[in-house]
């Protein structure tokens, strides 16, 4: 038998909360102040945390809590306060993206829910296997997942899955994109996401412009819709169909949980005649929408997951510009859907931009009207010019929003629990009141009033029935009325019965309510005291992405190599020929990808079993690790695992890794407290490559190729180097790997030789890094040089080190666009 899966609705501000509730969520997520994905939602104070917990609760809607960001140790304390309160609380689960705040809540609040977020990036059936362990029991999974791949994962692992089914979609797999931090020093990851993606870009080869009559923002996608797939989901066995909008207002909230309620709803009352309607599926483009697609549900869909031509609300079109009379302001529209007074429209403007406006009055010929319908010629006021063919787009209904906003503003609530009531009313005693909800709750009050013999008019049924029932701003209804005593002919005056009511309305609610507190236990959170002491000698690092480049870097001295996973010249290496080269004392290590699908992570696997041998393995994400540790391998982590703090090295420690790579967000003032444990080695990226994202979608095979889901790329990214150029002119690298998968980087390199003396002063650092997987393998050797020399200097020289400047001079004529210092001086906001 099919389970029917959890309602999930965001929640920005109170207001969402209840229009969440009243049309029909099982269950919402919210935030509070701080450490949340949404920091720019109205978000809860702590008092509105606990008041919006007790009103999930008296209507049996649970509550989850968004800790989904990646927290220093220093913030570690706060957190921790905070998590004390919603456990205290009662809510029902925490979503997270830091496995150091997973280990937390494991092992201080172990029997509080955890909720991975989809911004741990899991994607592949071994990671979640893994990150099983850390006591966590539902999975976001990432959107970029197949239908397909989505019933492979709950058939493997058997964990709780939460999917997106509607809502905005970022071009970026969540957790992977730096975009917004190294352009905009706003994080993702720290949930101040400016939303890069949404501004104008221009694709650019051989500093010619391709695809410019498709639009000019190449990176901006369509909103995700899934409503007609919810029955091949529920068959996938997705346990929670999520809805993405904690930056909504109130009526989005209300209209898209009630479409989904109801569509959630007929599949278990009615599969055979499953469908979404055409009005269910108007309230959904109408209340929102920028186009909609069903992301990467059916495959990679190319150009027709993106809305290139706008990245706001697209609305709904409705009609063409037949005329525009100047002298009046008014603009003539032949309509193709219905038209209302109060509905704002837009027209996309041939010359000019677009036109909006909300319809004050609306005329058809002559005649005012409150609503036009399809084939009517309508005229209304409009104070810019347009022009004949113009398109007109409703981009809100007032019938819509009036409807949703009455969901969530009405005195009398929507949603209500039946109550069985029973009265005692035996004369010469107190009367007495028992409520029972048939969940196990139940209350018995008395009044003072002592029951007396009725003179003129006796208590019945009906009365009793008719008092009690009075529940309007209450989430009950009275289903049933018995009653003890009446046969004696008693008074029951209305007053007495109705303060019976409310005493036990509010005991009921409260014991509804207090089931779900809990004690702490817990006082203080204790962090790892490092005993280390300062690091002074290090090594260099380097990952390359071919095996020319490879070879050069072991030839100019590098002491690692890793070989990139992705590799963007889409050759396989020789691992003959880059081990020929290898000296004693230098290391080549395999690198995984930070994706890898459950298909991709074989042909890893293969590679492990064969006799390289490889020194290790960079993890890129946590699906090699259990393969890596069966074969034998030494394991290192990658910048993808986001270590932000010392408990999630505890937690990489525990999973047998010797060395992590701390992540790319983190300034030299976090990496003193970062670094604090003293059971893993560190590595730290000072030069080279700087990822903004990493993405299914390929802005060079849609808009080069063409690519749509019937149609494919044309392999468009071999045909020469391609850049995305923004409205200020700076080109950002394109590249694609060997799996199709696209990869922006920073238009300028990292570098920070200029400061190298720094990471004398940081415990535990003894790994520095070259990050050239893109790199042109002459420059790598050139760059890989003198890096080697610098830092035999450093090791030398200690906090004394400066560079020489003949080693700044060649790097900044080997890249003339300049360098960027990354995080290293400002850290991720």
């Amino acid at each position: 038998m099919l389970k029917k899966p959890e309602l999930l609705a965001p929640v920005g501000a109170y207001e969402n909360l209840i229009a969440a509730v009243q049309n029909g969520a099982d269950a919402v997520y919210f935030g509070g102040k701080f450490f949340n994905a949404r920091h720019f939602s109205e978000n809860f104070t702590d008092e509105e945390i606990v008041k919006a917990i007790d009103y999930c609760h008296l209507r049996g809607v649970k509550a989850y809590i968004t800790l989904n960001t990646l927290v220093t140790d220093y913030e570690l304390k706060e957190v921790f306060r905070f998590l004390q309160l919603i456990y205290k609380e009662g809510a029902d689960a925490v979503i997270v993206q830091d496995l150091g705040l997973a280990k937390v809540i494991r092992e201080y609040f172990p029997d509080l829910n955890i909720h991975a977020s989809t911004q741990m990036t899991l994607h592949n059936s071994e990671a979640i296997s893994l990150i099983k362990q850390l006591g966590i029991k539902r999975v976001v999974l990432a959107r970029e997942l197949s239908l397909f791949e989505i019933q492979e994962v709950k058939k493997k692992t058997g964990i709780e899955i939460e999917h997106f089914i509607h809502g905005a979609l970022c071009i970026s797999y969540s957790g992977q994109c730096l975009m917004s931090s190294i352009i905009g020093q706003r994080s993702g990851n720290r949930g101040k996401c400016a939303q890069p993606c949404r501004l104008p870009y221009r694709l650019i080869k051989d500093e010619k412009e391709i695809g410019e009559n498709l639009g000019e923002y190449l990176l901006s996608t369509r909103d995700i819709n899934l409503s007609a797939f919810l029955p091949e989901l529920i068959k996938a066995g997705v346990d929670s169909f999520k809805i993405e909008g904690r930056m909504k207002r109130p009526e989005y909230v209300a209209t898209v949980v009630k479409v989904y309620r109801e569509l959630i709803d007929l599949y278990f009352n009615d599969p055979q005649n499953f469908r979404v309607s055409e009005e269910q599926d108007r309230k959904l483009r109408e209340i929102f929408n920028r186009n909609f697609s069903t992301a990467y549900l059916l495959g990679k869909p190319g150009q027709e997951l993106m809305s290139y031509q706008r990245p706001n609300n697209r609305g709904v079109f409705v009609g063409r510009v037949v005329g525009y009379d100047e002298r009046k302001n008014s603009v003539r529209v032949k309509l193709e859907d219905r038209l209302e007074e109060g509905d704002g429209v837009e027209i996309w403007v041939k010359k000019g931009g677009r036109v909006g406006v909300e319809i004050g009055s609306l005329y058809r010929g002559k005649e005012k009207v409150d609503r036009a319908e399809k084939g009517d010629l309508v005229e209304f006021y409009l104070p810019e010019r347009v022009f004949p063919q113009d398109r007109v787009f409703k981009t809100s209904s007032r019938r819509l929003l009036e409807e949703a906003r009455e969901s969530f503003t009405r005195e009398r609530e929507i949603r209500k629990f039946p109550l069985l009531a029973k009265v005692i009313a035996r004369r010469g005693e107190p009367l007495r009141l028992i409520l029972s909800d048939g969940f196990g709750h139940r209350v018995e009050v008395e009044s003072e009033y002592v029951v007396e013999t009725a003179l003129k008019h006796p208590a019945n049924l009906k009365y009793l029935q008719d008092q009690l029932n009075r529940l309007g701003n209450t989430p009950f209804s009275l289903s049933e009325t018995v009653a003890e005593g009446l046969e004696e002919g008693v008074l029951v005056p209305a007053s007495e019965l109705n303060k019976l009511r409310r005493k036990a309305i509010e005991k009921l609610s409260a014991m509804i309510i207090n089931k779900y507190k809990r004690q702490i236990t817990s006082q203080k959170l204790f962090l790892p005291v490092s005993n280390k002491q300062k690091q002074n000698i290090f090594k260099l690092t380097v990952k390359v992405g071919s095996n020319e480049a490879a070879i050069n870097a072991l030839r100019a001295g590098a002491d690692i190599v890793y070989l990139a996973g992705e590799r963007f010249f889409k050759k396989p290496y020789n691992y003959a020929e880059i081990f020929s080269v290898k000296k004693d004392y230098q290391e080549v290590w395999l690198h995984v990808p930070r994706i890898t699908k459950d298909q991709e992570l074989e042909l890893f696997f293969e590679e492990m079993q064969k006799d390289h041998n490889f020194s290790g393995i960079l993890a890129g994400n946590p699906g090699i690790i259990f393969y890596a540790n069966k074969f034998g391998y030494r394991l290192a982590a990658d910048f993808s695992f986001n270590v932000f703090n010392s408990l999630t090295e505890v937690v990489l420690h525990g999973w047998s890794i010797d060395r992590a790579t701390l992540s790319l967000e983190l300034s030299f003032k976090m990496l003193k407290e970062t670094a604090r444990f003293a059971g893993m080695a560190k590595e730290a990226v000072v030069f080279g490559d700087l990822p903004l994202m990493v993405s299914e979608y390929c802005v060079i095979g849609s808009v080069a190729g063409g690519m749509t889901r019937e149609k494919g790329c044309g392999k468009a990214c071999f045909l020469g180097d391609y850049y995305l150029k923004d409205r200020l002119g700076v080109k950002f690298p394109v590249k694609t790997d060997q799996f199709c998968r696209m990869h922006i980087f920073n238009n300028k390199k990292l570098n920070i030789l200029k400061n190298l003396s720094e990471f004398t002063e940081l415990p535990g650092i003894e790994y520095l890094r070259l990050e050239l997987p893109a790199e042109d393998p002459d420059k790598v050797y050139k760059v890989v040089e003198i890096w080697r020399k610098e830092i035999k200097r450093l090791n030398n020289l200690g906090e004394k080190y400066e560079p020489e400047i003949t080693s700044l001079e060649t790097l900044k004529h080997l890249y003339p666009e300049g360098f960027t210092t990354g995080h290293y001086f400002r850290g991720a906001e």
